[in-house]
């Protein structure tokens, strides 16, 4: 597994192109203030509809979460995070 970082406010980000698979997560939500964060992960390209959800991780004000799937994630096409808030981290792909 290697760690794609994730950094970014709120929005759409292109994380990742191509096939793999996602063995899991740690985000913290790093906004400065208290503020709720939301991660939500799809198996999609950004010249593509919205796509399949993956997981969704919801941050609380200054939280983080570690998660890792007992069996991985797989993505087809590329993944495709849509966060709320603001948030820093990795997501754990191969």
């Amino acid at each position: 597994m290697n760690a794609k970082k994730i950094s970014a406010a709120a929005g759409t980000t292109q994380t990742i192109t191509g096939s793999g698979t996602i063995g899991g997560f740690s985000i913290r939500e790093n906004a400065g203030s208290a503020a709720a964060a939301t991660v939500s992960v799809y198996d999609a390209t950004s010249g593509t509809a919205i796509g399949t959800l993956l997981a969704t991780l919801a941050l609380a004000a200054d939280s983080s979460k570690t998660v890792m799937f007992p069996k991985p994630l797989t993505f087809k096409v590329g993944v495709r995070t849509v966060i709320t808030g603001t948030v820093a981290g990795s997501l754990f792909v191969s």
